[in-house]
């Protein structure tokens, strides 16, 4: 374990000032992170401002609801696995392969003949960029020194804002002078580009040791899809009855959800199995 002095503690939280930050090596870590958080958060509400236009030339009204609400339940599912992701794999594979699929989700929705197809590919969308901004969070912590820290969160803060922002804006920029499905491939190109960046790009964390885990919480992820969908279904038509009962049961699965996920957590350090010269004992118990 390397010593701790006072000169070292002095560097870690010594002022920086924005010019040596920006201008540091970090300034390209620092622009993959924003790419993977502009893709999130713009194209959340980009189609928000194209929904008239996509029902106009393809219908599907009564599904309108569900294209934010698909997009949403990818993002929570994928959020809540990127952890266990990035520690069985590293950031470099889960996070290419989240720029993937949302670009994959991208450019369905682009060719989408009708609004079910465009819904699949808003599901992949939100895997994708649920995925891209929780393993950006986590590269705040892994690719920029101690010292940088508090700046790099800052500058992914602002441009969480401005991204969420511009996003309708741009939306409305496609339908008003292109096309929505040109919208659509516009943020297919930039996912692309970020997932080559990302495999091609060195320094990308991997895992630092090889230790034996639980198996993926697949029934704990489904519980928690499941939960998301019947509340959202008790919102698509409001009736005293129907709300009441889809509500209950989304919070149900919901509740299930944490008994389950608390009971995993409690059995990771019992069995033997699971300690490794990685994982010592003391530390997790």
């Amino acid at each position: 374990m390397p010593q701790i002095t006072p000169d070292s503690i002095e560097t870690s939280t010594a002022y920086v000032s924005w010019a040596e930050f920006l201008g540091s090596a970090y300034a390209a870590s620092l622009a993959l992170v924003c790419l993977a958080v502009w893709l999130h958060a713009a194209d959340s509400l980009i189609v928000a401002t194209m929904l008239p236009s996509i029902v106009a030339e393809i219908g599907g009204a009564a599904l309108v609801s569900w294209s934010v609400s698909i997009y949403e339940i990818g993002s929570i599912v994928a959020g809540a696995a990127a952890a266990l992701l990035t520690m069985r794999h590293g950031l470099r594979g889960p996070m290419s392969l989240s720029a993937v699929l949302f670009g994959a989700g991208c450019a369905l929705s682009a060719i989408s003949p009708s609004m079910t197809v465009l819904l699949v590919g808003r599901a992949l969308q939100g895997l994708g960029g649920g995925g891209l901004v929780a393993m950006s969070f986590v590269a705040l912590g892994v690719l920029f020194p101690r010292r940088y820290a508090a700046r790099a969160l800052a500058v992914v803060s602002t441009f969480w804002g401005i991204s969420a922002f511009l996003g309708p804006l741009i939306g409305g920029f496609f339908v008003e002078y292109a096309s929505w499905r040109l919208g659509f491939w516009f943020f297919a190109a930039q996912a692309f580009g970020l997932a080559l960046w990302i495999a091609l790009r060195g320094g990308i964390a991997q895992p630092a040791a090889v230790t034996e885990m639980d198996r993926f919480p697949v029934t704990r992820l489904a519980l928690l899809c499941l939960a998301v969908v019947l509340i959202s279904l008790g919102g698509v038509r409001v009736e005293p009855l129907s709300t009441t009962l889809y509500v209950a049961a989304g919070l149900f699965c919901l509740g299930w959800f944490f008994w389950r996920d608390n009971a995993a957590g409690e059995t990771v350090c019992c069995p033997p199995r699971h300690w490794t010269r990685a994982m010592p004992r003391a530390r997790h118990c």
